[in-house]
């Protein structure tokens, strides 16, 4: 059978192929995914507060992705996809500016790294807020 024939067998009347709809979407993240993109971006801020030279706290990690775990499996559909699509976005920028701290230099690397570390721990507290929990409090 070619692939012509194989294509044009899947869509006859009756098979259900041609009526079932297609997601452009993708697949639906999990739970867990998303306890785990925010492990993830935490692991990156730890490296930037590094970079800028500042002592990263502590965070109660283990926690803190269990809680997004479960509120985001909680959380309604609508709210899912506001997540994702803000956790999408804030690895791409976060992805930008750690490749731009690791072409420049060291003078300038700090007080980038600073804004960024900043930048990316209010994103991480807005991410949480949305799910409608709270990280724990951070020392300045």
């Amino acid at each position: 059978m070619t692939y012509q024939s194989q294509r044009d067998a899947g869509s006859s009347p009756g098979s259900g192929a041609a009526s079932s709809p297609r997601s452009s979407a993708g697949p639906k993240p999990r739970p867990d995914d998303a306890g785990q993109r925010i492990a993830r971006l935490c692991h990156v801020l730890k490296l930037v507060e590094k970079i800028a030279g500042r002592p990263p706290a502590p965070r109660g990690a283990l926690d803190n992705h269990a809680r997004i775990t479960s509120a985001y499996g909680h959380a309604s559909p609508i709210v899912q996809r506001r997540f994702d699509a803000l956790i999408a976005e804030t690895a791409a920028w976060v992805a930008a500016g750690v490749e731009a701290l690791l072409v420049a230099g060291d003078a300038p690397a700090r007080a980038a790294a600073e804004q960024l570390a900043r930048e990316l721990d209010r994103t991480l507290d807005a991410l949480a807020n949305m799910l409608g929990i709270t990280r724990e409090p951070r020392p300045v």
